[in-house]
């Protein structure tokens, strides 16, 4: 029987703004009047950068990813199957050799 998949995925979270939500939430209350617009615009633009950073080291592990197949593949001489999650390559096992 297969999990029912989750669609809060690392994109998903951070496009529906999880961290500030976070952040509101934990921040005490008298803390958080005490926080000006413009301390909370900052505080949001710092989230936004690291967020984009996050995506960037993404997008350059899958690059590093396929330069290692490739590579791999030159060595060994045979296509290699690519899945987008270890849990598809894992399915994928169990479907050829059974469990």
């Amino acid at each position: 029987m297969m999990k029912k998949k989750s669609y809060m995925n690392k994109e998903n979270i951070l496009s529906e703004g999880f961290y500030i939500k976070l952040f509101k939430f934990l921040l005490p209350k008298g803390v958080r009047e005490k926080l000006t617009k413009k301390q909370i615009s900052n505080i949001k633009n710092t989230i936004q950068v690291q967020d984009r950073t996050i995506k960037s080291f993404e997008k350059k592990q899958d690059e590093a990813k396929e330069r290692m197949l490739q590579a791999l593949e030159k060595e060994v001489g045979r296509d290699i199957k690519r899945h987008e999650t270890s849990e598809d390559a894992l399915d994928a096992f169990y479907k050829k050799y059974g469990k």
